[in-house]
């Protein structure tokens, strides 16, 4: 073979392909090791596999595609840590664009399973359930959930209307609303709303809003100052001045204050949402809600995560809008429960 052969040969000779050694967490680590870094018990990795694996499932087992596991598992590591794709694909040996498609895949099917894990109580049954664990709570009767909103920073969206997402902190930011039960399950969320955006009106465009209008839950919200009193949703008074609207307060205060802890809980398990997320709006809209239904998962398998204390992140405005029905509501409220 003369040189010029050799250098035709250099250049046309396939490139080896290195397949890289994908570790598997599960087998390398501890069950606390595992839990910290994933943020579950691997039992309960196990078993969110099976609920999820299908969505995970690649058409052909060539070009040795990541298997649902793994995937799962680089992703869940992402939503624990907030991590770079880089950082979580270093973690098994894959490309950091691998990593992200496999993000990107779980972020999907935990969106599949959304209707499964969030859901508004449907029946009798469920609602009076709800009001007997919110009355044991903090004694404020026919309540179903507590509401609030909080702001998860985000990168500056590109476009002409990022300003849209620069809160009143100064910081871009989708506000996201969740209603969660007594026991911090979250029954719903929506996160599609640019910082900016008041939390009373992400209520009032809300279906649930609509919902609660038209009867269907015949039960209460409790909310704090930010939103407008309604019949269907409670906020305190600014300015208690009888012993049953100060009995009032106390009870709005015990019974709204689970949510604030339920939105500590989700950022301090899944930190991806304390940190800055640099993605598309949307795609960070979309990290809310599976990480509600991980939240929500992790309950249901009895994988509780604790934290101790709750800083309120989203002061309300402080200016009370009230609806006299709502007023209504409210007035007979501490009439006929506070007032004795």
């Amino acid at each position: 073979m003369d040189y010029a052969d050799y250098v035709d040969y250099l250049v046309n000779a396939p490139i080896a392909r290195t397949v890289r050694d994908r570790r598997d967490p599960i087998d390398i680590y501890s069950d606390s090791e595992f839990r910290e870094r994933f943020g579950f018990t691997k039992d309960s990795v196990l078993s969110l596999l099976e609920m999820i694996g299908p969505y995970l499932e690649h058409a052909t087992d060539r070009n040795f595609a990541l298997s649902p596991r793994l995937q799962l598992l680089c992703s869940l590591r992402i939503f624990r840590t907030g991590i770079y794709q880089l950082v979580a694909g270093d973690l098994i040996n894959v490309h950091r664009t691998t990593a992200g498609r496999a993000f990107d895949a779980v972020i999907n099917g935990l969106l599949a399973l959304a209707p499964l894990y969030i859901a508004m109580p449907n029946t009798r049954q469920q609602c009076n359930a709800k009001k007997r664990a919110f009355y044991r709570l903090g004694g404020f009767p026919n309540v179903i959930g507590a509401i609030d909103g909080s702001h998860f920073r985000i990168l500056c969206p590109p476009g002409n209307h990022n300003e849209l997402f620069r809160n009143r902190k100064g910081f871009f930011s989708i506000n996201a609303q969740i209603i969660c039960d007594a026991d911090m399950i979250i029954t719903n969320v929506v996160s599609r709303w640019p910082g900016s955006t008041h939390d009373a009106r992400i209520w009032d465009n809300s279906t649930v809003a609509a919902r609660f209008e038209a009867g269907e839950y015949g039960g209460l919200l409790v909310g704090d100052s930010g939103y407008a009193l309604s019949p269907s949703l409670m906020t305190p008074l600014l300015q208690p001045r009888t012993q049953g609207e100060r009995r009032y307060n106390r009870a709005h205060i015990l019974t709204r204050n689970i949510v604030e802890r339920t939105f500590g809980v989700l950022k301090k398990r899944f930190q991806i949402l304390q940190k800055e997320m640099r993605f598309h709006p949307t795609k960070c809209g979309n990290i809310i809600v599976a990480s509600c239904v991980l939240h929500n998962f992790g309950i249901d398998v009895g994988d509780v995560y604790q934290v101790d204390e709750v800083i309120a992140e989203n002061a309300p405005y402080h200016v009370e809008v009230v609806e006299e029905r709502g007023n209504l509501v409210r007035r007979a409220l501490i009439l006929n429960y506070f007032s004795h």
